[in-house]
């Protein structure tokens, strides 16, 4: 088997040759961008007179496929049909680049800052206690899921939004968008996510979310960040604070894949202030 800067020469000088003819004169190099909580490098197959939009060939998503036992060659022929696929999908987003463009598509995520400063290097971003809130476009493709793509400072600096103009579409958009769902496990855990399952912890941000549920609980709520995909509110009188924060962590080193994780830090939700602090 080989060693991944093997495998990293051999998928970019191989590659091309497994491309449709469509493609043979398109060019190749190696990007590092930045993606949530850590940077990857990806194959960048682009014509000389680029196009809407590219599909990302990660080379360490390559990489596994073929250390879990696909051949070398397969795994540049299962690679090459996702490009062409992808090129296929990116002419339809391309087509729908000006309804993608637009306010009513304008959404918030939290994300952990320390792990994503290329990120907010390069967008509109505000603090949210330890955290941050950046700003995304997204849109749908019936079968094929969702599509978003953060809006930088260019995209901002073009439209003549600000961060708070952002911050307050985003408040109205994301909850019509991705609509809230609640579930309880262990009778007293509460799950916060939205319906698509996706950037699902922002639905700490909504409206009465918290509220609802302190209310319903007659308590005051820790909050664990148990993904970026979701966040965990617990009744005060049910649990100790350090308690939650070393399963938090357990949960993050063993559990979680890095790209999910969101934050090591518990919070708790004062339901008379209606305010979210670090627990």
């Amino acid at each position: 088997m080989m060693k991944y800067n093997e495998f990293k020469e051999r998928a970019f000088n191989e590659i091309m040759a497994y491309m449709p003819e469509e493609y043979e004169n398109y060019k190749i190099q190696i990007n590092r961008i930045p993606k949530l909580n850590q940077t990857k490098e990806t194959l960048y197959i682009y014509p000389e007179h680029g196009v809407a939009a590219i599909p990302s060939l990660y080379i360490d998503d390559m990489y596994n496929v073929y250390m879990r036992g696909a051949s070398f060659e397969d795994t540049l022929r299962m690679t090459v049909r996702e490009y062409v696929e992808g090129m296929e999908m990116g002419k339809e987003m391309g087509l729908a680049n000006e309804e993608m463009i637009s306010e009513s598509n304008v959404i918030l995520q939290l994300v952990n800052p320390n792990k994503n400063g290329e990120i907010l290097d390069a967008a509109p971003h505000r603090k949210w206690l330890n955290l941050a809130i950046i700003y995304r476009f997204v849109l749908f493709f019936p079968g094929r899921g969702c599509y978003s793509t953060v809006i930088n400072n260019a995209i901002a600096e073009e439209h003549g939004w600000s961060e708070e103009y952002l911050y307050q579409i985003a408040m109205k958009n994301t909850p019509r968008i991705f609509p809230q769902i609640t579930g309880k496990f262990k009778e007293s855990f509460h799950v916060l996510t939205n319906k698509q399952g996706m950037m699902g912890a922002s639905v700490v941000l909504y409206d009465d979310v918290l509220s609802d549920i302190a209310e319903s609980e007659n308590d005051d709520l820790y909050l664990i960040p148990s993904s970026v995909h979701e966040m965990l509110a617990v009744p005060k009188y049910t649990v100790w604070g350090n308690t939650l924060n070393d399963m938090l962590r357990e949960g993050n080193r063993e559990i979680i894949e890095s790209k999910d994780i969101l934050s090591d830090t518990v919070y708790f939700y004062d339901r008379r202030k209606r305010e979210v602090s670090i627990a």
